[in-house]
């Protein structure tokens, strides 16, 4: 049984469970509109991947390479937060994985 890689679901299901995580985290220390706001954006953002939206895909390539140097900057900084840096890693790599399929998905056109 082979397994069909399928990087628009992958990218999707990373921005949808970051909404809902954001929300709750925002919401346990007080800032729930906050929450909602950057949340919500995440969550449209990972409905609009499960459409397949190109816009959307270069909204998250540019998100998760912005979110990557920032992080990069900040573990500059302060050593020793390693788990933000391997969040953004892991998000920034299903974003070049999925320009991957979509630039052979044209390819075969």
């Amino acid at each position: 049984m082979k397994v069909k890689k399928d990087w628009w679901l992958a990218n999707s299901l990373v921005n949808i469970i970051s909404g809902i995580y954001f929300i709750i985290s925002r919401a346990s220390v007080g800032m729930l509109s906050a929450g909602l706001f950057i949340g919500g954006i995440n969550i449209l953002i990972g409905v609009a991947l499960l459409q397949k939206s190109k816009i959307a895909f270069w909204v998250v390539l540019i998100m998760n390479g912005f979110g990557l140097l920032s992080t990069l900057n900040n573990l500059s900084k302060q050593p020793g937060n390693y788990l933000p840096m391997i969040v953004n890693v892991i998000a920034f790599a299903f974003a070049i994985m999925l320009w991957q399929q979509i630039r052979k998905e044209e390819k075969k056109k």
